[in-house]
Formats: C-alpha cells, sequence, structure tokens
C-alpha cells in the first residue's frame, strides 16, 4: 500500500510557497462561469449553432457504427456482395455529411473562442489601466503577460470549449449507448458496469489535475517574469560580460531551484 501511494504521489506536483511567483488560489468552476458568462452574451445565438452541429456530429457518428451492422448483416455474413454498392453508398455519404458538419463545427466554434478571448484581454487590459501603481508594482510585469495571455485561454476553455467538448462527448455516449442497446442490449449492460469505475478514477484525477494546472500556470508566470527581467537588464549583463552567469541564475530561477522546495504530502 505504501508503495502504491508513492507511486500516486508521483503525479502530484511539486510546488513551492516562496517562489517568485505566488501560486493562484483555487476558484470554484461555477465561480468562473457565473463572473465570466455574461460576456458571451453576443455569441449565444452561434453557441445555440455550434450545439446543434454537436448534436448532429454526434447522431452521425452513431449512425456509422449502424451501417457497419449493415455491412456484416448484408453482406458479410451471408457472403453477398449484391448488397454492398448500396451499403458503401450509404457508408460514404455519412462519413461526407459528417466530415463537413464537423468543420462547420470547428470553423464556429474556434471563430467564437477567438472572439471571446479578444473580448477578455482587452476589458482586462482596461482594467489593469485603472489599479494603481503601487498594485502593479507588487506583481512581476512577465507573470502579468502571463496571465493577460494564458489564463484568459484557460478562462475561455472552461466557460466555452469546455462545455462544448463536455456536451459532445456526453451526446456521443448517449448515442453510441443507444445504438448499442439496439444492436446487443446485454453486451452493452456488461460494457457499461465499468463506468462506476472510471468515474471513481476520474474524480480523483480530478483533483491532481487542478492542483497541477495552478502550478503549471505558476510556472508559466514564473518563465515569464524570469525571461521579461533578463531581457530588460540584457544591456547591463553585456557591459559586464556577465552573459554566461545571468543564464544560469535565469535557468534557476525559471525552474523552480533558486530555493528548495519538496513536494506536498500525498
Amino acid at each position: 500500500m505504501s508503495a502504491l501511494r508513492r507511486a500516486w504521489a508521483r503525479f502530484a506536483p511539486a510546488f513551492d510557497a516562496e517562489g517568485l511567483v505566488k501560486q493562484a488560489p483555487p476558484v470554484p468552476v461555477r465561480t468562473i462561469a457565473r463572473r465570466f458568462w455574461p460576456y458571451a452574451r453576443p455569441y449565444r445565438p452561434w453557441l445555440a449553432v455550434t450545439v446543434l452541429l454537436i448534436a448532429v456530429a454526434a447522431a452521425l457518428e452513431a449512425a456509422a457504427v449502424w451501417v457497419f451492422k449493415l455491412l456484416v448483416d448484408e453482406v458479410l455474413v451471408p457472403k453477398d456482395l449484391a448488397a454492398l454498392p448500396w451499403v458503401a453508398g450509404l457508408f460514404v455519404g455519412v462519413a461526407l455529411v459528417g466530415g463537413l458538419v464537423t468543420f462547420a463545427d470547428d470553423v464556429l466554434s474556434t471563430w467564437i473562442g477567438e472572439r471571446f478571448v479578444l473580448d477578455i484581454r482587452v476589458r482586462l487590459f482596461s482594467h489593469l489601466q485603472t489599479l494603481s501603481p503601487a498594485f502593479l508594482d507588487s506583481r512581476r510585469l512577465g507573470d502579468t503577460m502571463s496571465r493577460i495571455s494564458g489564463d484568459v485561454g484557460t478562462i475561455e476553455s472552461c466557460v466555452l470549449s469546455g462545455v462544448a467538448d463536455a456536451l459532445s462527448y456526453a451526446l456521443r455516449l448517449l448515442f453510441f449507448v443507444g445504438a448499442l442497446m439496439l444492436l446487443q442490449w446485454d453486451l452493452a449492460i456488461v460494457a457499461l458496469l465499468v463506468a462506476p469505475a472510471f468515474y471513481l478514477l476520474a474524480s480523483r484525477l480530478a483533483r491532481l489535475l487542478k492542483r497541477a494546472s495552478r502550478e503549471k500556470r505558476r510556472g508559466a508566470g514564473t518563465s515569464s517574469a524570469v525571461a521579461e527581467e533578463g531581457l530588460a537588464n540584457m544591456a547591463l549583463v553585456q557591459a559586464y560580460g556577465q552573459e554566461a552567469r545571468g543564464s544560469s541564475a535565469s535557468a534557476r530561477r525559471a525552474s523552480g531551484r533558486c530555493v528548495p522546495s519538496s513536494p506536498p504530502r500525498a
């Protein structure tokens, strides 16, 4: 059991509470969605279109499974090639329509996501201009730049594209379970018996992923802060011929080895 715990603890990210950039506090997903969902109001009609495209794409994927059943029942099992042309034509038609629907969904989702990110970044930059100089001086410029670029993209994933992906997976699961029930209901029930185990494993991994995500964002902020400070003082470093020393110090600070660190307890 102890060996299993040690192996599991290796997945937990090590962090340093006294690093160059502080780790952001955990924020519930519900709070993030409630805070940023109003900014998606101009794109809500298009979001409804993407939901429709997602549903159609999931239904077409389930239809492809049904066409494969027809191939087995009408062609392979009876060894009769007479039905092959229309089954192959049906499969090609489903594949083409599914490809067009998926392409339209990708284009529309990308357009909505990028416009949403642009709006949030503009509003965030405008908000930063209203803050006091004391607050801005208390934060690393590189870390602030990393938050504007990386964190905003993560918010978009949480509010828009992540929700769309979750809906897509849910609809796929619904259609596939329905298709399995129609094809072979007893085997479908056996396949669904492992679902609770996967749910428990996913719940455990989700907590680790949340902690790892915060540490990842802190690491990105630290790297940006180190790069910004190094570039800002590059002329002074070159004047004293300290390029090698500056590179070594930047590498230590960016990798978190500037102060001792210890992994959290499992």
